[in-house]
């Protein structure tokens, strides 16, 4: 195993940041990964710097993010 490589789907990782996965239910899709999705609930949260989840936390889970390699099956 890689390491710095996380073997979780893109769209889970968000259900490791417990301040982001109590808004999830609010995204306009079960699949957003809180990045250009239309009705994010995580992007309005972290641009209106109303909430839970700071910027200084969002950038982390997008680091992350990039780490995670897209999977074709």
């Amino acid at each position: 195993r890689e390491f710095g490589i996380i073997d979780i789907p893109k769209e889970e990782l968000s259900h490791y940041f417990p301040e982001m996965r109590k808004h999830l239910h609010k995204c306009q899709f079960n699949n957003c990964i809180h990045i250009n999705e239309p009705g994010c609930a995580i992007k309005m949260i972290v641009e209106n710097g109303e909430g839970s989840i700071t910027m200084d936390r969002y950038i982390s889970y997008y680091k992350i993010l990039q780490t995670i390699e897209d999977k074709s099956y």
